[in-house]
């Protein structure tokens, strides 16, 4: 099973005369989240620009800043797998594109499954893939 890296904070260094500001900050981003139901969506080009000038900030920093918000799920804490039962083989494949998708199999636990799962790709093709993260939802039915 995959887990994700710990992380480390980055310095050692706090300016503990912003700590009001981040706790601030932190009270507007949970008001965020209740007013838009959790769908904030993403702020329009024009507002990034407006908000960019009038606050002294960059809109690539704006940008990365509102992208980081619509991905607070991928932050949820992971559910560690316990008490294995079974391993169940797979092997369905489809090419979309120039991707080839592989499920190969899933372990079965008492509180979790785990999918093993593949793509592969023609990097000559499609070098685009290795910039960033990708995301994958499961659905069965």
């Amino acid at each position: 099973m995959l887990k994700r890296m710990p992380f480390e904070c980055p310095t050692e260094h706090y300016d503990e005369r912003i700590y009001k500001i981040d706790e601030q900050i932190c009270e507007m981003l949970k008001l965020r989240k209740q007013l838009s139901n959790n769908n904030p969506g993403f702020p329009t080009f024009e507002y990034i620009s407006k908000w960019a000038e009038t606050f002294e900030l960059y809109e690539g920093f704006l940008k990365l800043v509102f992208g980081t918000l619509r991905s607070e799920e991928h932050y949820k804490p992971m559910v560690g797998p316990s008490d294995f039962r079974k391993h169940v083989p797979i092997l369905m494949s489809v090419e979309e594109g120039n991707f080839f998708y592989t499920l190969n199999s899933i372990r079965q636990y008492s509180n979790a499954s785990v999918v093993t799962f593949n793509i592969d790709w023609d990097e000559a093709e499609v070098p685009s893939i290795q910039n960033g993260l990708h995301h994958f939802e499961l659905q069965i039915g």
